[in-house]
């Protein structure tokens, strides 16, 4: 359908910067840490950071901040963010103990993964005669001001259809060559 088809991708957290991939994207979203002085801190989706939290006079020396860490992603559009539950920062104190800090630096740790929302199904456009309600021959088809394409004996022709990228709806502008307007629907090809 002319869309590239794109794979899974992880998301990762990291405390290094140098572990941060060349072709990373920044995402929008959230990180909450409840032990933190600042329990919240917003994600742009511009930017990757660095992201400061400090421990709160409440949370002991035991208390490790990244373990109750929580990623709040928003997916970009025509994506859907799958986290991983419980996050690998909890679970690896709960398993090990000890400090994430100190492990995160050394490498990054994937949170959740990202998928592409398919494509639509194509639209079917039928053109059949009232009388036999066999398709019409020779007939052609224009897309959005795209050349015209011959439409299939049997008078069917798939309407391509992507991924809506913005609010506009996906409108499609469809013309018809080849068969008498009158006997056609509101006496027009368009």
């Amino acid at each position: 359908d002319g869309e590239a088809d794109v794979e899974d991708a992880m998301v990762c957290v990291a405390a290094d910067p140098n572990h941060v991939p060349d072709d990373a994207r920044p995402l929008a979203g959230a990180v909450e840490c409840p032990g933190a002085e600042r329990q919240e801190i917003t994600l742009d989706g511009a930017t990757f950071g660095p992201l400061h939290f400090k421990s709160a006079s409440t949370c002991g020396s035991s208390c490790c901040l990244l373990a109750s860490m929580k990623f709040n992603i928003v997916a970009p559009m025509n994506f859907e963010y799958r986290p991983r539950d419980p996050t690998p920062l909890a679970e690896r104190i709960t398993e090990i103990g000890g400090c994430e800090l100190h492990r995160l630096a050394r490498c990054p740790m994937a949170i959740g993964t990202m998928s592409a929302i398919p494509p639509p199904p194509p639209h079917l456009l039928r053109l059949r005669g009232a009388c036999c309600r066999r398709g019409f021959c020779g007939v052609e088809v224009a897309v959005n001001g795209v050349p015209a394409v011959a439409m299939e004996d049997d008078g069917d022709f798939k309407l391509p259809r992507r991924r809506v990228t913005d609010d506009s709806g996906g409108t499609l502008q469809v013309s018809l060559k080849g068969v008498p307007s009158c006997l056609l629907a509101g006496g027009s090809s368009e």
